[in-house]
């Protein structure tokens, strides 16, 4: 039932308590035939005409009432939906790549000594441009075959590496075990300025040999 035809029925049903036609020709164009009831007291039909057109009056307040409340009604926003937001893919981690060692000076000098054949191990100490070479024999050479060797490593290994501006060889096993002690120290990390009075002493040893 609309809203319209609420407010006409209950306005129809206030103007039948009024006693005379001409008020509902008045509020709705048109007579409404209704039967009169039946005469009152003067004194009953003034309080029963004040009732009625309270009632009218108060009829007429609640519909205008509820005609201003739908008149500023407004629809209710339907409220948006907050966007939930993609979660992030989790970063993987980066995995570095491994390491390869690189030779170092030493090592390649120790590389290239050990090409010889008749060099069973050798160790190395570079100092700057010069390397100092400690050699393990596989025979006994005689003294000019061990000289003419140490001449041939210290040759190769120039002619390999000329980054190199001297390199010494021993075949002597104290000086032997001297640069292998210092080489395996240095590989262990420890710092070269460390052992300089050990350094400066093999060259000194290796001066004779060398002249």
């Amino acid at each position: 039932m609309s809203y319209y035809t609420l407010c006409k029925r209950a306005l129809h049903a206030s103007i039948e308590f009024l006693p005379m036609k001409k008020y509902r020709r008045s509020l709705f164009g048109k007579i409404i035939a209704s039967p009169l009831g039946k005469p009152t007291p003067k004194g009953g039909e003034a309080c029963t005409m004040k009732k009625r057109w309270t009632l009218l009056i108060v009829t007429v307040l609640i519909i205008a009432s509820l005609a201003g409340c739908t008149a500023y009604r407004r629809p209710t926003p339907t409220p948006t939906p907050t966007p939930t937001p993609d979660p992030e893919a989790p970063e993987m981690p980066m995995t570095p790549a491994p390491q390869t060692a690189q030779p170092t000076t030493a090592d390649r000098v120790v590389k290239v000594v050990n090409s010889m054949a008749e060099v069973k191990s050798s160790y190395a100490v570079v100092v700057g441009n010069v390397a100092m070479v400690g050699v393990d024999l596989r025979d006994k050479l005689t003294t000019s075959q061990e000289e003419s060797l140490k001449n041939r490593i210290s040759s190769e290994t120039k002619r390999q590496m000329p980054e190199l501006a001297e390199v010494w060889v021993t075949s002597d096993p104290d000086l032997v075990k001297s640069i292998r002690d210092l080489a395996a120290r240095i590989s262990r990390g420890e710092p070269i300025s460390g052992f300089f009075d050990e350094i400066t002493q093999i060259m000194r040893k290796l001066e004779p040999e060398r002249s």
